[in-house]
């Protein structure tokens, strides 16, 4: 299974004073889109954990009904009550549960992977928008020194 990291890091940035108001505004909607982005990856990353629980809870039981003869007693909890149930059934119903935790766990890996691909490109935004007023506050300060 592909492991991913998560992006926790704080964007801290402060613009020089000669940052123009575009540029602050600018600059304060991309880093709100960035925490934003964030949330949404803890979101991911809680997901994913409850289901990979899941799984290796339900490859427990599936390991544990592959120990079981055919003919062997199992029952599962249908509310309060344990109902008699066939082992192939209940073999084919865990298979059945851990091919969708697998597909659902694929899914959540992918969104998690969307959400740090967009986090990059926010970061990549905020670094040019950084250099863009420092590059603007350089020319004035060269323009002023000369004039």
């Amino acid at each position: 299974r592909s492991h991913f990291k998560l992006l926790f890091a704080k964007m801290s940035v402060q613009l020089p004073s000669t940052a123009t108001p575009e540029d602050r505004k600018e600059m304060e909607t991309e880093l709100e889109a960035y925490k934003a982005l964030q949330g949404e990856l803890n979101v991911f990353a809680q997901q994913r954990q409850r289901i990979v629980a899941q799984v290796t809870e339900n490859g427990m039981v599936q390991s544990e009904l592959d120990l079981l003869d055919d003919d062997a007693n199992v029952y599962k909890l249908v509310g309060p009550c344990l109902l008699p149930q066939e082992v192939s059934e209940a073999r084919e119903n865990i298979a059945k549960r851990l091919e969708f935790m697998e597909t659902e766990l694929k899914r959540v890996e992918d969104n998690v992977q969307g959400k740090q691909t967009e986090m990059e490109s926010v970061r990549d935004r905020v670094i040019a928008i950084q250099q863009r007023v420092e590059a603007s506050a350089k020319a004035a300060a060269e323009a002023q020194a000369e004039g």
